[in-house]
């Protein structure tokens, strides 16, 4: 009788459109006043850029925006990656390392915008700045190789790359936490399947 109960239950719509687990609703709910207040210092950064230049920006602006953000990032990294070893607290890990690398994406966002002024010019860091802010990496990354300076696009394309693993590792987190949690949820509800 139970085991046609739980036949019934994954057959049924409740089952197919799966809601998100409480980790992924904490989730959102952290992350996105930090892409809002993100979003807006990127409008405020590409406009001080552009009032203020760039002489100014590389010394006073991204500095400042480097330090007020690594205290965070270096908090929340390590926290995250041992709250991740402990199943009971994976989901809290996970969120923190998501944070973490948004924090990370900021600073390295604010560089990458300085070296697509510098390399690329401020039509295409402009251009670059329209595609989503995402363009900015993209054209700091082929303005650096054009100019000849490779060290700056390995420099943009590692912190891309660093963001990613760390980004895709932490919703990788939240996602099993709550397969755990909607695994031991169901064992309650039909033991002995």
């Amino acid at each position: 009788m139970e085991n046609e109960e739980y036949q019934e239950y994954r057959s049924s719509n409740n089952y197919d459109v799966e809601e998100e687990g409480r980790w992924a609703l904490y989730l959102q709910l952290v992350s996105m006043p930090i892409k809002l207040v993100g979003g807006i210092l990127a409008v405020l950064s590409v406009i001080l850029l552009f009032v203020k230049g760039i002489r100014w920006y590389w010394e006073l602006f991204y500095p400042l925006v480097s330090l007020i953000l690594s205290v965070p990032i270096l908090l929340l990294f390590p926290l995250g990656l041992v709250l991740c070893l402990f199943k009971k607290t994976r989901g809290l890990g996970g969120i923190l390392l998501v944070l973490s690398s948004m924090l990370y994406l900021f600073v390295n966002w604010s560089q990458a915008l300085a070296f697509a002024y510098i390399h690329a010019g401020r039509i295409w860091m402009l251009i670059g700045f329209f595609m989503a802010g995402v363009g900015v990496f993209f054209m700091a990354a082929i303005g650096a190789v054009i100019q000849g300076e490779y060290t700056d696009a390995i420099n943009v394309v590692v912190s891309v790359a660093i963001f990613l693993v760390v980004h895709y590792f932490g919703f990788w987190m939240v996602f099993i936490a709550d397969e755990s949690e909607k695994a031991k949820h169901l064992e309650e509800k039909y033991p002995g399947i």
